[in-house]
């Protein structure tokens, strides 16, 4: 494992805006790069990484370090869901189990009939099925008759797990 950038050299380097989210170069890194210019690239996950001293970070969880010199304890959670705002108050520092639960605000699966996460059609069954996963456990809720129902369990169980409403920001 190569060893982690220094909130020293991390200063050294970037300048980070946590109203924009956005780090800016301080260093033309030997003249690759103008002074100022947007630091690092959107990678295939959506995320926004930035290469420094050959080692790729998360712009999010830099700019947690940048902030709080110190490395986040658990996961990163981008609370509007949109991994590319790196803006601080779009940041929280949450455990693995607390970041899934953001998992009930994605966008819903076109291939989805129901238009309602954790809720499916059981072709065999010709009924709606209901799932969850919590705690890194997938849970059958039940099979129902009708989609309402299965919506309401599913609706339910989020409540029970205690999943959050999306937080949007302005």
């Amino acid at each position: 494992m190569k060893k982690k950038i220094t909130h020293e050299r991390l200063l050294e380097l970037l300048e980070y805006n946590p109203k924009s989210g956005i780090f800016r170069w301080k260093d033309s890194r030997n003249g690759r790069l103008d002074i100022g210019s947007i630091a690092g690239t959107t990678n295939r996950k959506g995320y926004r990484a930035i290469c420094v001293d050959a080692v790729v970070y998360g712009a999010h969880r830099l700019a947690w370090f940048y902030t709080y010199k110190s490395w986040p304890n658990g996961q990163i959670d981008h609370i509007n869901h949109d991994r590319a705002d790196n803006r601080l108050g779009n940041l929280r520092d949450v455990s693995a189990s607390e970041n899934q639960k953001n998992q009930r605000n994605r966008p819903i699966s076109k291939d989805n009939p129901s238009g309602v996460l954790g809720v499916y059609w059981r072709k065999g069954q010709n009924k709606w099925g209901a799932r969850i996963k919590h705690l890194g456990r997938e849970m059958h809720l039940g099979c129902f008759n009708s989609l309402e129902e299965a919506t309401r369990v599913r609706k339910s169980a989020e409540v029970e797990f205690g999943f959050h409403e999306n937080h949007g920001l302005n």
